[in-house]
């Protein structure tokens, strides 16, 4: 709630910048005025050598500006792509860990079962079959716990793909308003809007490429959580064999010790399933990493905004040639699409994102921490 109330903040500033560029065009046109009478006494020379030197530096820094985006979005994946290896590398050391551990403690368990074999009685056969009765019932209540919790897995994948859908859809409409205001300014606006398009077209361009390469991030971290789940179900599979097979030789022979090796074998139950309790604390984290790319993809929106206020910068000097469209324009990109743009950011991004990860990951952290 932190982070909205700070965006929320920065979108205030963004809507005070751009009131302040409303001041600005106005005393723009209160230069316009008074280039017409400085063009009519005379000086109409030395103002357009003036503006073809504010039109090269816009451009020049425009340039620069392109370049230093590109180079931090670079930076920015090569550090997300790094994070995300090293911490794959480390969940599967952990799972291949927690899998010799598992065959480990079976070797053990069988070998105590071959030493302890000898005296059956007849009581502790009938004792053995109600324990033994009463372990599938609990290996059913198992199983059970284990299939909601791959419904769990698979409702949490859906709800990545459902906020990866979103944004990835606000980006296009976005992106199209962006070239929907590119057009009407080029039909208004000389060379210098031209280069301005141009310069566009190359920022739209990094940004699809930048859009494209986090979705086939997503998608990998997709992958890894469904072979994840199959790593669990496997698991899940050789404990089930584990059990019927000991299952099979109690039948033959059960004695006192061996109700209490049974005991023994509940308690190491329980501890699988605190592992699997861990498993799932491990998939919330790779839910929060899947939550700092979102954050990386509002920050690249915030870097779309200030290009948006340089194009504006070039708009103003358009509309210093263009004298008499200064109203029409100020007033239509200003308070039109700004208000447009504002609504459509605050209103439905972050009611959409603030719900899905408010109401979503609370209950779905309550329900792993409750399993």
């Amino acid at each position: 709630m932190v982070e909205e109330q700070e965006e929320d903040e920065g979108m205030v500033e963004e809507q005070e910048e751009d009131e302040g560029m409303v001041e600005e065009q106005e005393e723009d046109e209160g230069m316009v005025e008074e280039q017409e009478e400085d063009e009519d006494e005379g000086m109409v020379e030395e103002q357009e050598e003036d503006e073809g030197m504010v039109e090269e530096q816009a451009e020049d820094e425009d340039e620069g500006m392109v370049e230093e985006q590109e180079e931090d979005e670079g930076m920015v994946e090569e550090q997300a792509e790094d994070e995300g290896m090293v911490e794959e590398q480390e969940e599967d050391e952990g799972m291949v860990e927690e899998q010799e551990e598992d065959e480990d403690e079976g070797m053990v368990e069988e070998q105590e079962e071959d030493e302890d074999e000898g005296m059956v009685e007849e009581q502790a056969e009938d004792e053995g079959m109600v324990e033994e009765q009463a372990e599938d019932e609990g290996m059913v209540e198992e199983q059970a716990e284990d299939e909601g919790m791959v419904e769990e897995q698979e409702e949490d994948e859906g709800m990545v793909e459902e906020q990866a859908e979103d944004e990835d859809e606000g980006m296009v409409e976005e992106q199209e308003e962006d070239e929907g205001m590119v057009e009407e300014q080029t039909e208004d606006e000389g060379m210098v809007e031209e280069q301005a398009e141009d310069e566009g077209m190359v920022e739209e361009q990094a940004e699809d490429e930048g859009m494209v390469e986090e979705q086939a991030e997503d998608e990998g971290m997709v992958e890894e959580q469904a072979e994840d789940e199959g790593m669990v179900e496997e698991q899940a599979e050789d404990e089930d064999e584990g059990m019927v097979e000991e299952q099979e030789e109690d039948e033959g022979m059960v004695e006192e010790q061996a109700e209490d090796e049974g005991m023994v074998e509940e308690q190491e139950e329980d501890e699988g399933m605190v592992e699997e309790q861990e498993e799932d604390e491990g998939m919330v984290e790779e839910q929060e990493e899947d939550e700092g790319m979102v954050e990386e993809q509002e920050e690249d929106e915030g870097m779309v905004e200030e290009q948006e206020e340089d194009e504006g910068m070039v708009e103003e000097q358009a509309e210093d040639e263009d004298e008499g469209m200064v109203e029409e324009q100020a007033e239509d990109e200003d308070e039109g699409m700004v208000e447009e743009q504002a609504e459509d950011e605050d209103e439905g991004m972050v009611e959409e994102q603030a719900e899905d990860e408010d109401e979503g990951m609370v209950e779905e952290q309550a329900e792993d921490e409750g399993w």
